[in-house]
């Protein structure tokens, strides 16, 4: 699950990484990122020493939903979607994995 944590205006996500998934992650960051962080207008890291992607939201996040979108594309690749089959997530609202 998910941690939240509510800042002023600010959402903070984690999602594990399971050590099997670990190296497909890493070796599509690039690709992985960019639609959290073009689209959606989202913060992520990868935190190597706890092993989990970081998500949260900042002055430019401008959808509500944004954050849970983000955590649910982030969940289906590291379950072993392929970066397409995730990216469906953000793009169609109701779609849920």
């Amino acid at each position: 699950p998910g941690v939240i944590l509510s800042g002023a205006n600010s959402q903070y996500r984690c999602v594990f990484v399971p050590m099997h998934r670990f190296t497909p992650v890493k070796l599509e960051w690039e690709d992985f990122a960019r639609p959290i962080v073009q689209s959606l207008k989202l913060q992520i890291r990868m935190n190597l020493k706890r092993k989990m992607v970081e998500i949260r939201s900042c002055q430019f996040t401008i959808d509500v939903g944004a954050i849970a979108r983000a955590e649910e594309y982030a969940k289906a690749f590291i379950t072993g979607f392929s970066l397409e089959d995730s990216s469906a997530l953000l793009r169609l609202d109701g779609l849920y994995l």
